[in-house]
């Protein structure tokens, strides 16, 4: 999936904001705008989140046991909660 190799790019963009490493220390990633890092850090959770509801649907449509299941509120939330944390 695109979402994991995305969110894994912007992760590193986001842990290494301000990081310096070398002699003379130079830093990683440089900022180019305020508020990089609350928006890099958003993107990163947007991401996240759209590869779970990504493995949410794969379920849905390859399994009728679990399409029947997840006509429910809570059982849909709790599978939602289950792939993003998976």
């Amino acid at each position: 999936f695109e979402g994991i190799a995305s969110t894994m790019v912007l992760l590193y963009a986001f842990w290494s904001l301000g990081v310096k490493i070398g002699h003379p220390p130079e830093a990683i990633t440089k900022l180019k705008f305020r508020g990089e890092g609350v928006i890099v850090g958003a993107l990163g959770i947007i991401c996240f989140l759209s590869t779970g509801l990504g493995l949410m649907e794969l379920d849905y449509c390859t399994s009728r046991a679990i399409a029947k299941r997840m006509r429910s509120w809570p059982y849909e939330t709790v599978h939602v909660l289950f792939r993003t944390c998976e």
